[in-house]
């Protein structure tokens, strides 16, 4: 949960956003766990905490995308893989 949204935390090596149950938008960080913890390739829980307190002091800086941006991006994506 986001503030009063539900949605899906994914966390990559080099970013992480949320997708949005209600809506399906995303709310995308510049946020790189690496460089947080480096050399890890697996979180404990008190660093997922962590981390989700940093993505929540950062969130002025995220970008949201809805999700018609992310379905037209997916798109693009799959035009450039073939």
């Amino acid at each position: 949960m986001w503030g009063d949204r539900d949605g899906e935390l994914v966390i990559l090596k080099f970013g992480s956003h949320i997708e949005f149950d209600d809506d399906g938008s995303w709310l995308d960080f510049n946020v790189s766990p690496e460089e947080i913890f480096p050399n890890h390739n697996k979180l404990s829980e008190s660093e997922i905490f962590k981390y989700m307190s940093i993505l929540s002091e950062r969130e002025s800086e995220a970008t949201v995308y809805t999700k018609k941006e992310m379905e037209l991006n997916h798109q693009k994506f799959l035009k450039l893989s073939t």
